[in-house]
């Protein structure tokens, strides 16, 4: 074999190794990450779904532009088989905000640009419904009001939820509540119902916030029961109390 023809073999042997060396192609983000709909001007966090970190960088990127941020979000390469250095094809990404765990998901794509792509994040609501107050006995026909006091033990001000009665597990009454419940603040919610027929009855109060859209609606709610007998049987069992304690 020639010197000039084994140089060339050594030329494009170079190349090839250099063409399998490159690192793959990342993906391309630009746009605005915010918490509660306000920009945000904490960290971002991107993680892989084995929650690997592949980006971790402080907001905003221009300070003229609130909550602005840019990033290249770069790819494992295969021909490094010790490390891992960013996501992999397909895989699902998962945003932060400041801790707080972003409404959007997200696969890697390589080669990918993804203009004024935002990222949205929410305080968690944390609602809940104390104990229902009403009688523990009444009178078939009788009108009971059942109170539940809504309480909200988060971080953030709730504006407007939805309250729902349920009698024996069937919805009975529907209340949308158009009222900013305020941090640790409560309002009572009150809710009426005839007592027609016979029987033990539960009852159980859910509530559920309306303050975003976007953001995972947190539940909370509360039950308790109720005996409705005939007239007789209630002034029977007045008496019945009365001479227990006498």
């Amino acid at each position: 074999m020639s010197l000039k023809l084994t140089a060339w073999l050594l030329v494009a042997l170079c190349l090839s190794c250099a063409a399998l060396s490159l690192p793959p192609n990342p993906e391309l983000y630009w746009g605005y990450a915010y918490i509660d709909n306000n920009p945000a001007n904490g960290s971002l966090i991107a993680e892989t779904g084995e929650g690997d970190i592949i980006v971790n960088l402080s907001l905003p990127m221009d300070p003229e532009y609130p909550g602005s941020y840019s990033i290249k979000l770069t790819f494992d390469d295969k021909m490094t088989r010790h490390s891992k250095e960013g996501a992999t094809e397909g895989e699902k990404i998962v945003w932060k905000v400041d801790g707080l765990v972003a409404a959007i998901t997200d696969t890697a794509e390589r080669d990918k640009v993804n203009n004024n792509f935002s990222i949205k994040a929410f305080t968690p609501v944390n609602m809940t419904v104390g104990n229902l107050t009403h009688d523990a006995m009444v009178d078939v026909g009788e009108m009971v009001k059942i109170n539940a006091k809504v309480e909200n033990k988060g971080q953030i001000d709730i504006d407007g939820f939805d309250a729902l009665l349920y009698i024996n597990d069937s919805l009975q009454e529907k209340a949308h509540v158009n009222y900013t419940l305020n941090e640790g603040e409560n309002l009572s919610v009150a809710f009426y119902w005839q007592a027609d027929i016979e029987g033990n009855y539960s009852f159980s109060v859910n509530v559920s916030a309306r303050n975003c859209e976007e953001c995972k609606i947190q539940r909370a709610s509360s039950a308790s029961a109720i005996s409705v007998v005939r007239n007789e049987q209630a002034n029977n069992s007045v008496s019945n109390l009365k001479n227990e304690s006498s």
